[in-house]
């Protein structure tokens, strides 16, 4: 399971990103309010037969997935890129701002408990998501904050896992050759977990 559900403005018209099997795409990018005020700016492909018509401002209602490639950059290093697959528009089901996520799948990197400057306590956890019938999985970053997180952090590899959270956007600062750069990277905040039987 894979399911998004996001009602967000769009920031700018849909741009020609890529052609695969006969089908053109486009990227846009959706901002979606927290109840904090907080605007999570999140990166989406569309369909041509969704991307077209859609104009900068547009409130919409969208249906997807969470989607991860690799893309090399010009040192060789090969980066993780997160963003929502568009599979359909669902115009007006949506209350505003809507930003959820429902996945389950496996834990399939080890768990990393951390703190934040601020003392957050939080965990990281890489989820393997199949996607559809194609054999091809999605490996989903997602954290969890305070308690969940403690107990996120003692699951194996391996483990069956259902969640629920948002689909977030987090800016954070980074040193490189002496400069601090500020990156933006996107994961799965996550409100409810449960383990799943194998057999689920």
């Amino acid at each position: 399971m894979n399911d998004v559900y996001l009602n967000g403005v769009a920031q700018y018209a849909p741009i020609y990103s890529h052609n695969s099997f006969g089908e053109d795409f486009y990227s846009l990018e959706v901002s979606v309010m927290r109840t904090s005020g907080v605007a999570d700016c999140i990166p989406c492909i569309l369909p041509s037969h969704i991307a077209d018509g859609i104009t900068q401002g547009q409130s919409l209602d969208m249906n997807g997935e969470i989607r991860t490639t690799y893309k090399m950059d010009e040192s060789g290093k090969s980066h993780m890129k997160v963003y929502f697959f568009a599979k359909e528009l669902c115009e007006g089901l949506f209350e505003e701002n809507t930003n959820l996520v429902v996945l389950d799948g496996y834990i399939c990197k080890e768990p990393t408990l951390r703190q934040t400057p601020s003392g957050k306590i939080i965990c990281d956890l890489h989820i393997a998501c199949e996607r559809g019938a194609i054999r091809k999985s999605d490996y989903i970053p997602c954290i969890c904050c305070g308690g969940k997180a403690v107990l996120a952090s003692q699951f194996d590899v391996g483990t069956k896992i259902w969640l629920q959270g948002r689909f977030q956007s987090r800016d954070y600062l980074k040193k490189i050759d002496g400069k601090v750069e500020t990156r933006r990277t996107y994961e799965v905040s996550v409100s409810h977990y449960r383990i799943l039987d194998l057999e689920d």
